[in-house]
C-alpha cells in the first residue's frame, strides 16, 4: 500500500517533529506550508506526480478536508 505522510513546516511544530521520525522514503513525505493557498496547492502538484493508496495527514485543527 502506498502512503503519503503530510505535517506542517516549522522546526518547533508537532506535525513535523513527528513527521521527521516516520522513516520511509523522502517522497512519500510532504511538509506543507502553514498558508492555507499555498498548502493546497503543493498538494495537488505532489498528488499530480505521485499516486497513492492512503494519506495520513499529521496536525492540528478543528476542520477536517477530505477530497
Amino acid at each position: 500500500m502506498k502512503i503519503l505522510y503530510t505535517a506542517f513546516h516549522g522546526n518547533r511544530n508537532s506535525s513535523k517533529v513527528l513527521l521527521d521520525h516516520v522513516k520511509v522514503n523522502e517522497k512519500d513525505k510532504l511538509y506543507l506550508r502553514n498558508s492555507f493557498t499555498t498548502c493546497v496547492n503543493q498538494f495537488y502538484e505532489h498528488l499530480a506526480k505521485y499516486n497513492y493508496d492512503l494519506i495520513l495527514s499529521f496536525g492540528q485543527g478543528d476542520k477536517i478536508w477530505i477530497i
